[in-house]
């Protein structure tokens, strides 16, 4: 089961089309339908964008979720524990220091946060050690 949507960052087309224009390079999109197309071809439907668009164009990106004693600020290193699950234990390990480029808070203390190859979801606590 699915429980996050692909998320993928805009890295532009070799070939040009017109509805490209409603993409910026670099922004992060939400991919609401995926649809083979060919052998090893696929096309996306974004979130709040018309049309489709070739996959080869995007380069997806990683989610993880995370929790960190540290609210995230954009421009401020990455620093949280990514929350793993491994042979049926959840495990911890820190997150590489990437630069945060974007942060959307959701509501009860958990953070969006993204990085070039990254999006974490954050949970901040109220301090402590991990």
């Amino acid at each position: 089961m699915r429980i996050m949507k692909r998320a993928v960052r805009y890295i532009e087309s070799r070939k040009k089309h017109p509805s490209q224009e409603r993409l910026t390079i670099g922004n992060i999109y939400i991919v609401e339908e995926e649809k083979k197309i060919a052998y090893g071809t696929y096309v996306y439907r974004l979130k709040g964008v018309e049309g489709w668009f070739a996959s080869d164009s995007f380069s997806k990106m990683e989610s993880y979720v995370a929790i960190s004693d540290k609210h995230p600020k954009k421009g401020d290193a990455c620093e949280c524990m990514r929350i793993f699950l491994e042979g049926g234990t959840l495990k911890l390990e820190k997150c590489e220091p990437e630069r945060i480029l974007e942060v959307e808070e959701m509501g009860n203390n958990i953070y969006r946060v993204n990085t070039w190859k990254k999006i974490y979801y954050v949970s901040v606590g109220y301090g402590g050690e991990y």
